[in-house]
């Protein structure tokens, strides 16, 4: 029988033990580099390639409306604005890497716009009836002007109507398409240094210090993108009560693509949690922390199943039972964001700044 004294003893050591944490995982430098080879060529690099692809076809599509060409239509040129939209909503969590050479991710898509800079650059562009709207003047123009919201505002209102052999607006949108297309072939090329770079990182490197800073930057493209789904996509547009909506704050609205964008956005993220191989993100988790690596699973496919149950959205106005699924969305979201937080705990991820954490 135990004395009081060893009672005490007891009952301090078992506390002692429970107030321990749970042993995180240490990833070793191989580890990393697999995990950061993987998902650069299965994830990285296909998504970016299909953007490059479909970019030129839209350029082409516009080049074409704007030429007047025979069986050249704007519903076509629309579809294939809509098809490129997908695929950079699909790389849009890819912070890192080329993309971001001279403001690219934001010339790409100039969202939020909260204070109207592109619909007012863009009037001003086209009160200039004598500019050549080339790569020359494109380079020198505002990031507002150049990417997919301002080709949106061109093919989904009102200034579609001049969409006419030698107009302004023909001239502007076949200039905007052209420096997306070009845009996205030079991300595309530019990935085989940055690729070369993360693979070989070292305290020497002018790309990476380490395995693991390379590889971090991928958990963080996985962790990051779901607060800002959560608070920019869905909470901003929607207000704090249904009367508070306003969806001309959501995201690509002009061409009914705001939940489309969302539901891109988190199968991407789905495929870069665990969809790599022979090492993925939740491979590492599950030989830690099994539970956690099978329950993020569960709440992507949640996550997702919410959005896709969102009725359609059209045009300025979101319906009250739109509304109400998207608060599901914004839950599951928000479920999945911690849990994911986390998974970089286990296995010992230090994430670092958020350029979030300033707005």
């Amino acid at each position: 029988m135990m004395n009081k004294g060893m009672g005490i003893r007891y009952s301090l050591a078992l506390c002692a033990a429970l107030m321990v944490p749970k042993a995180h995982a240490v990833l070793s430098d191989e580890q990393f580099i697999g995990l950061t080879e993987s998902v650069v060529d299965q994830h990285v690099l296909p998504r970016y390639q299909a953007l490059a692809a479909s970019s030129k076809a839209l350029s082409t599509r516009v080049r074409a409306l704007c030429a007047a060409k025979p069986q050249a239509s704007l519903a076509e040129a629309q579809q294939a604005f809509i098809a490129a939209l997908q695929d950079w909503q699909q790389v849009q969590h890819i912070q890192f890497g080329p993309v971001t050479l001279l403001m690219r991710n934001y010339s790409m898509q100039y969202w939020p716009d909260k204070k109207n800079l592109g619909g007012k650059q863009l009037r001003a562009a086209l009160a200039d009836t004598n500019a050549v709207y080339d790569a020359a003047y494109l380079q020198h123009a505002s990031i507002a002007l150049k990417g997919f919201s301002a080709m949106e505002r061109l093919l989904f209102t009102k200034h579609a109507q001049q969409l006419t052999s030698g107009t302004p607006t023909c001239r502007l949108s076949d200039g905007i398409a052209q420096h997306i297309a070009t845009s996205s072939a030079a991300i595309v090329s530019e990935w085989a240094a940055e690729r070369d770079g993360m693979l070989n990182a070292s305290e020497d490197s002018d790309y990476y210090e380490s395995p693991e800073e390379a590889a971090t930057v991928l958990f963080k493209a996985l962790v990051e993108p779901v607060e800002a789904i959560r608070d920019s996509k869905i909470l901003a547009p929607l207000g704090e009560t249904y009367d508070k909506a306003r969806w001309t704050r959501s995201e690509s609205w002009r061409s009914d693509q705001s939940v489309p964008n969302m539901v891109s956005n988190v199968l991407a993220l789905q495929a870069l949690y665990q969809a790599t191989a022979p090492i993925s993100i939740k491979g590492l988790l599950h030989s830690v922390d099994a539970p956690l690596a099978a329950a993020i699973s569960e709440q992507f496919a949640a996550a997702l199943a919410a959005l896709q149950a969102v009725p359609q959205v059209e045009g300025k106005t979101v319906s009250k039972e739109a509304y109400d699924q998207l608060k599901v969305a914004e839950r599951a979201l928000r479920t999945l964001q911690s849990s994911l937080l986390a998974a970089t705990r286990q296995l010992d991820i230090q994430l670092g700044f958020n350029s979030r954490d300033g707005d």
